[in-house]
């Protein structure tokens, strides 16, 4: 029973911290938005950040290349910037070289947020 709280907690926390990433990134998205371009869609800005904050966890699970590149490298770097890149022409409605700004400055923001661990914060905060 312990294990199971123990694991809900965990999960309650991870899901939490991809919100919270996800707001902070749609934040970014919108201020990017106001001195680039000024015609995102806030709907479609914002499904890009929640996309990415939990496409790339879990892709980067299936991901096993130590032997090519080196798992950190592809999990931390190169397959968040190509899912970035990705949703940005595909969700993003302007030129692609302001999709090409605005997914590569998401993608900076993105590496913030992996660094500073907001998880494990909240895991001492949460009571359960």
């Amino acid at each position: 029973m312990v294990e199971l709280l123990s694991v809900t907690a965990l999960s309650l926390s991870l899901v939490i911290d991809i919100l919270i990433r996800t707001l902070v990134a749609f934040i970014a998205l919108v201020i990017v938005d106001a001195i680039l371009t000024k015609e995102l869609s806030a709907k479609r800005t914002f499904a890009m950040a929640f996309l990415a904050l939990f496409i790339v966890p879990i892709a980067a699970s299936f991901i096993a290349l130590p032997s090519i590149l080196g798992s950190g490298l592809v999990s931390l770097i190169i397959l968040p910037l190509i899912v970035w890149i990705i949703l940005g022409e595909v969700m993003l409605k302007a030129e692609w070289k302001t999709k090409l700004k605005v997914a590569v400055i998401a993608f900076i923001v993105y590496l913030v947020l992996i660094f500073v661990n907001l998880g494990s914060y909240l895991r001492a905060i949460l009571p359960f």
